[in-house]
């Protein structure tokens, strides 16, 4: 009974403290290590040198097509729908090692933010076209599937171009 007591006393400051350093800043990383941003230089604590090239390639790779589907009336379904499916997994392998640190401790020039925003235009630009392929081309047990929920339109921050 003792040992119970002092284990809920322990959890409970252990609960406290987390909570506490939890509202100062700090981050748990798996394992229930406690970290602050600000003690660590950003480029001496992260990898930024490899997640900035990451980032470059992914802007290098999708910058011709901003161009295209700015301009263009019309983008087929089938483009749309690869556009769509393309980029997000390209930019999802690289945006899930981001360590998402505030702006004050990147580079000026943080070439995350340029991918971030080409992501949303071409997304934007390809999310209807890609909506109207899946519609047509899949189908479930009951027939042609729903509509797609109105949640997807505000992805990225919403998507100014709508169907």
């Amino acid at each position: 009974m003792f040992t119970f007591h002092i284990a809920v006393a322990a959890a409970t400051e252990r609960a406290r403290l987390s909570r506490d350093l939890a509202l100062s800043g700090f981050g748990q990383l798996p394992g229930g290590l406690l970290v602050h941003p600000a003690a660590y230089n950003a480029r001496s604590a992260w990898d930024l040198a490899s997640l900035e090239r990451r980032y470059r390639r992914f802007v290098q790779q999708f910058a011709s097509l901003l161009p295209m589907m700015t301009r263009q009336d019309y983008i087929s379904p089938s483009t749309g729908f690869l556009v769509r499916i393309l980029l997000i997994h390209e930019y999802r392998l690289i945006h899930l090692r981001d360590p998402l640190l505030p702006s004050s401790m990147l580079p000026n020039d943080w070439v995350g933010s340029d991918a971030h925003e080409m992501c949303r235009a071409l997304y934007a630009r390809s999310l209807a076209p890609a909506e109207a392929f899946v519609s047509s081309a899949v189908r479930n047990a009951d027939g042609p599937l729903p509509p797609a929920e109105k949640s997807i339109w505000r992805r990225f921050g919403g998507a100014p171009i709508r169907r």
